[in-house]
């Protein structure tokens, strides 16, 4: 009975190990991307340009077909913003 408790712990041992390999890199990259959205917020608030929205005009085709998606999951009948009819 003590060798197959001590071998399913050392089975058990690297299995944790990479699960917290793995937790550790998802709480880098929320952080990451956490000091992203602050940023972006705070660039958006005191009125300074977007160094990103040259890169979104590659995404903006996608954009506009999840839109409607969006908004609909969101609980608005139509679309929120005036210029960009879409329902």
């Amino acid at each position: 009975m003590a060798g197959t408790i001590s071998s399913s712990i050392f089975r058990r041992i690297p299995a944790r190990l990479l699960r917290l390999e793995y937790e550790r890199r998802l709480r880098e990259q929320f952080v990451d991307l956490n000091d992203l959205f602050m940023l972006q917020c705070f660039m958006e608030l005191v009125g300074l340009p977007n160094p990103a929205a040259i890169y979104l005009l590659d995404v903006y085709p996608f954009f506009l077909e999840e839109f409607h998606t969006w908004h609909r999951r969101m609980g608005m009948d139509r679309s929120p913003i005036g210029s960009m009819p879409c329902c």
